[in-house]
Order: structure tokens, then sequence, then C-alpha cells
């Protein structure tokens, strides 16, 4: 069998998913192949994309806010002549050949942008594969409703049903997996061996702080608050790509434990380590903590997916939410205040985690038909 998995880098969300899955299949001997479709199609539009993700969220948030908003209320596209549709129609022309020559039984999308080019492929160039669909965050994101005869699509949660009912994705299509995460994050470490491997007490809480692998947020005055509550606990901080946060944090002193890290491949044990985490409402992100039965506190969100990340996951009762009204020591201190909010937020990161999203989704693969190939 073979397996085509198309992601797009905005932010590492996508590609981490990609490579999930992608891991997950070849260990049952799926042929993979795994494409960046906008840099395969021309680097200088996949650098474009990338770089303008990045600069969209950081110098013109506001901006991308705005827009982001603007085309949730979008329709179904069924006009030829948009832009966006040109746009679309081009990739999906330049990946035809690429597809055909490979012959995938199935094509795995991480992005919504990878998805459409699918949707038009196997409507007018008579490519054939299975098409997966991926939602890697907790709302479904604008375009979705132009994908109407992809086979499946993947969900974090069966909670996202509404939403993709009201975009016109029917409920069979629906398949509520949880975005693939990497093996490690189905493995346990007992906390107290966790915490003795990472140099910490094994009689005190732990709080972890992140801001995804490029330390976005302002991890440093998170730890300052977090440091100013009057309760006993040790603190670790994954700075990740941010090298100005990790020297800065790794130079201070503060009153609780505090330990400092660079990019790390640990994330897995250090969430075992932990009672919950401190960090901004990415879709991996949030997966892998509820993978590993972690609450979450959540700060700043980036604008668009990540506000509605943070929304969700606080009306489902996995996550308390940092606002103008409700700061981040308030929410540190009343969570190891109050035994029952913690117990109840506990129960609901059980039910809503996936800690096997990836074994589950290259199960579900390999059983697919592989008798409908792409046409030579």
């Amino acid at each position: 069998m073979k397996a085509l998995i198309l992601t797009v880098s905005t932010g590492e969300g996508h590609n981490s998913a990609a490579k999930a899955i992608e891991t997950a299949l070849i260990q049952k001997g799926v042929e993979c192949e795994k494409l960046d479709v906008y840099y395969y199609v021309n680097k200088f539009l996949g650098f474009t994309i990338s770089y303008g993700y990045l600069l969209s969220i950081d110098a013109m948030s506001a901006g991308y806010a705005s827009l982001y908003n603007h085309l949730e209320k979008r329709k179904p596209n069924s006009s030829k002549l948009s832009p966006t549709a040109a746009v679309f129609g081009l990739v999906a022309s330049k990946l035809c050949d690429y597809v055909k020559n490979f012959d995938p039984d199935v094509i795995i999308s991480t992005h919504i942008f990878a998805a459409i080019p699918v949707e038009i492929l196997k409507s007018k160039y008579n490519v054939r594969a299975r098409s997966i669909g991926i939602v890697t965050d907790y709302t479904v994101h604008p375009y979705w409703e132009d994908v109407k005869t992809m086979d499946h699509i993947v969900l974090p949660t069966a909670d996202l049903g509404w939403q993709c009912e009201k975009k016109g994705l029917a409920t069979d299509k629906q398949l509520a997996f949880g975005i693939p995460l990497r093996e490690d994050f189905s493995k346990y470490t007992d906390k107290a061996e966790a915490r003795r491997r990472l140099g910490l007490l094994d009689d005190k809480p732990v709080i972890m702080v992140m801001g995804g692998s490029m330390g976005f947020g302002d991890l440093c005055e998170n730890v300052e608050q977090i440091d100013k509550v009057n309760k006993c606990f040790q603190v670790v901080v994954v700075c990740g790509a941010n090298e100005t946060a990790y020297k800065k944090i790794s130079a201070c002193k503060y009153r609780h434990k505090v330990l400092a890290l660079g990019y790390t491949n640990e994330i897995p044990l250090i969430m075992d380590a932990s009672d919950c985490i401190v960090t901004k409402p990415g879709g991996i992100t949030v997966s892998e903590a509820l993978a590993k039965n972690l609450p979450l506190i959540l700060t700043k969100p980036i604008p668009g997916h990540e506000e509605r990340n943070k929304s969700f996951l606080i009306n489902s009762g996995v996550a308390m939410g940092v606002s103008e009204k409700a700061s981040l020591q308030e929410l540190v201190w009343l969570f190891f205040s109050d035994n029952d909010r913690r117990r109840c937020m506990t129960e609901a990161v059980k039910r809503m985690g996936h800690a096997d999203s990836s074994e589950v989704l290259a199960n579900f693969v390999v059983e697919i038909d592989g008798s409908v190939r792409c046409e030579q």
C-alpha cells in the first residue's frame, strides 16, 4: 500500500502531524512519501507562505485576526474565476504528475491548503486515491467547507462535529481520532522517575511552561508571575528556539525552583513529570498535553485559530484562560487551591485526550480498500 502525506509549513504543527502519521504508517509496512506542497510547487512560494504566516501572527496580528474573522463567514467557493480558486488550481496542476507517478492508495493532508488541491486532483485529473484531511486545531478552519468530496476528515475530538456539519461535512466522514502525535506521547514514565531524570524534587508539584517550538509569548513574564504565587511547586520552562528567554530565565533568581530548557526532545518526559501546563493554545501542544493527562492554563493566543482553540478548551472544561480579568497568578493559585476544580479538569482531560491518535489513524488507513488507484 502507498500513502502520500501532504503538509504546508505554516508553523510546525502541520509538519509534526505529517511526520507522526508517516512514522506510524511505515511501521505497518506502508510505503510513504511526505511532501511540503507549496515548497514542491515553487520554493519561493513555499518560503513566502511560511514566512508570511510568521509575519502575520507577529507583526501584523491585528490584520491576521481580522482576515481570519472575515474568512470564517465565507460561503463555499463555486467560482472557478476567484483568485484563491486560480491558485489552488495551479497547485493541483503542478502536483498532478508527481501524484500519478507515485500512484498512492491514499492521500493524507495535514493542512486545508493541501486538501483543496487534492479535491481538484480527484475531480479534474481523475486521481482516484482515497483522501483524508486532518484538522490540527480545536476549531474547523475556513476553507474546509470547500472539500465536501473528501472521503474522511480527522478531528481532534468528536465535539467538533457541530462545526463540521455547519460547514456541510457529513457526519459519516468524521473520524474523532485526535491529532496525530509522536509515538512517545503514548508511552508513560512514572511521575517520580520522570522528576528524578529531570533533576526535580519528587515531593513538589510541577508546573510546565512553554510557548510552542518557537518559544512564542512572554515566557519570562509568565515565569515571574508564577513565581509570585505563594504555593509549593517547582517550574520547568521549555523555551524552544527562544534563546533570549532561555538565557534570561537561566540567569534569574526565583523563590521557587525553576528549570529552564532550550530546544528539547524530552517534552513527553517533562509532561509526565508535571501536574499542569501553562502554554499558548497551539493545537499540537494542547493535544500533547491532553494525551499526557495535563490540565491547561492558557496564555495569550495567536489571533484567529488559537483564539478559537482557547474558547473551545475552556468551554470543554480542560483549561482555564488568562485574560484581563483573570491573571496568571490567580489561575495558578486557583489550580493548586481548589481540589474539586483540579479533579474536574483532570477528568475532562482524560475524556478528550488521544494518546494513541497516530496508531488509530494508521490502523484505519491500512484497512482502506486500495483497489481504486490513480489512472495513468
